[in-house]
């Protein structure tokens, strides 16, 4: 009986109200009508947030689990990467660091300039 309820009240269609929020730049987003229901300042440049850098690493770990590239790979650091603002490990343009390294220096030092880097 629980599920039938539970089942029924599932198919009731509910009316989704925007969210307000003290964020300087946000959009929500309703993914099955692609519907906007709330924005404010979408095209807003800003540092990266977090959840960019973890995003990151998530890719570079598929990436290592998949032998597409290795800790001992070289990356050059561009111009872009060297003008991050935010957090970050203030890393030189040109200059080629090991994969290893840029991996710990997001991890641990939430670092916005890494997660912006090339392969060379």
């Amino acid at each position: 009986m629980k599920k039938l309820l539970l089942t029924l009240l599932l198919l009731i269609p509910v009316r989704v109200f925007a969210i307000e929020t003290n964020g300087i730049s946000n959009v929500l987003i309703d993914t099955s009508t692609k519907t906007i229901l709330s924005e404010n300042e979408k095209d807003k440049e800003l540092p990266m947030a977090s959840m960019t850098k973890m995003m990151t690493l998530l890719l570079v770990m598929e990436r290592l689990e998949d032998n597409k590239i290795s800790l001992d790979d070289m990356v050059l650091i561009t111009k872009n990467a060297s003008s991050m603002g935010g957090s970050q490990v203030y890393l030189e343009e040109g200059q080629s660091y090991k994969l290893e390294t840029l991996i710990k220096s997001v991890a641990i030092a939430s670092a916005n300039d890494v997660a912006v880097t090339e392969k060379q």
